[in-house]
């Protein structure tokens, strides 16, 4: 049977960490790789809990600059030191991939369809006031599918990778690709990647979770540590960090204001109101969320491996 790796970096996300994991591994995936990076909240407690788990192997790493293409073949390195796998699938905490049937269903669709090397679409939860302490962010069921708002952008821009394990393999740009050049001959002449549609599969991004205080936060750690090794310096979708550095400055001198600025309307990442005939309903990740907290097991079914 083939093995599904997940992998991600995560820091401080002791608000969602749990829930991911146990949702991810509730689908179907072998193994769940996680490096703990600089974390100072209970992140790294509940982390502990989890690799009592053999599906989870946990790293970590105390350097505080956030190169996040080089931390994640850092922990897909060590990942595959102890296990064999034969697919990887890098996320991110805030986000929750939805595979119609589980993980192995969907690869054997990919098998059968010749892919082996493709892309997700996201779909951005809007952000609710509900608390953390009972599944948070997760129990939205309004969310937008994001659309290119700057000349840069593309359709691919909005999606994360997977990817069958071949050699030479390498994460680049935090995730959202890997490295074609290093293997031509796996990924052969045809372009890469796919570009899945959102009935094949999706990922439910929860990116602006919780208050905006605490998204400042997290924001104000990326404007200080963020920096990306797989990318040359004007990569134009470095834009993002520069936007992220002109928030945190505007909330450092005027919170109330940045605080209404986010929480009076629906945005988008770049400040944009988000139509609301843009705005659907997707169930999927809430159901699973209320019976996970009311369960604290695995309240979806194991699906076949």
């Amino acid at each position: 049977m083939l093995k599904a790796a997940l992998i991600m970096v995560v820091r401080n996300e002791e608000t969602l960490i749990e829930h991911n994991i146990r949702y991810h591994l509730a689908i179907g995936f072998d193994i769940v790789g996680v490096l703990d990076h600089c974390s100072t909240d209970c992140t790294p407690a509940i982390l502990a809990t989890l690799a009592k788990n053999e599906h989870v192997k946990v790293f970590r790493s105390d350097d505080p600059v956030f190169d996040h293409a080089a931390l994640s073949n850092l922990l897909l390195c060590n990942v595959l030191q102890q296990q064999d796998v034969d697919w990887v699938f890098p996320i991110d905490a805030d986000e929750f991939l939805y595979l119609p049937g589980g993980v192995h269903a969907f690869l054997r669709r990919m098998i059968k369809r010749g892919v082996r090397y493709g892309t997700i679409p996201w779909i951005n939860a809007l952000s609710t006031s509900c608390s953390a302490a009972d599944a948070g962010a997760l129990v939205t069921t309004k969310f937008y599918h994001p659309w290119p708002e700057r000349n840069w952008q593309h359709e691919g821009m909005f999606r994360k990778a997977f990817c069958a394990m071949h050699d030479a393999i390498e994460i680049v740009v935090g995730g959202h690709y890997f490295r074609k050049e290093n293997n031509l001959k796996f990924f052969g002449k045809e372009p890469a990647p796919v570009l899945l549609r959102a009935d094949d599969a999706c990922i439910y991004h929860y990116e602006f979770r919780d208050s905006v205080r605490a998204l400042m936060s997290k924001w104000r750690l990326l404007a200080d540590h963020e920096f990306d090794s797989s990318s040359r310096s004007d990569a134009p979708w470095l834009e993002r960090l520069t936007k992220i550095r002109t928030y945190v400055e505007q909330w450092l001198l005027d919170p109330d204001g940045s605080t209404d600025y986010w929480s009076s309307t629906p945005r988008t990442f770049w400040g944009t109101p988000i139509p609301p005939e843009l705005i659907k309903e997707h169930h999927h990740i809430a159901e699973w969320a209320a019976e996970f907290a009311g369960n604290q097991v695995f309240p979806m079914c194991k699906f076949e491996r």
